[in-house]
């Protein structure tokens, strides 16, 4: 039989440990996320998915649109750019582009 005194106390949970913050590149807009999802956009045409490759959303991209006139300036060349790529994609596969 087991002594009473002797029982381990109960499994706790381990204390928390201090976990690492998000660093706010993670969740902001940065130069350099701008110029990836500008390059994107170029490609790709689309911006949820220009904005989703730089781990950001494509309402945050909007917003960002309409807060940096230096984006906001680039945009229309990259978006034409990516549509004019998907279209000429969608051609060499003999589909419509969407």
């Amino acid at each position: 039989m087991t002594d009473p005194d002797n029982i381990p106390p109960a499994l706790e949970p381990p204390a928390r440990s201090p976990t690492a913050r998000r660093s706010h590149d993670d969740y902001r807009w940065t130069p350099g996320k701008a110029h990836a999802f500008l390059t994107a956009l170029a490609q790709c045409g689309k911006v949820a998915e220009a904005a989703r490759s730089v781990g950001m959303t494509r309402q945050s991209a909007y917003r960002l649109k309409s807060r940096s006139r230096l984006f906001a300036e680039h945009w229309p060349r990259a978006l034409a750019s990516g549509k004019a790529r998907r279209k000429a994609r969608g051609r060499s596969r003999g589909g419509a582009a969407r």
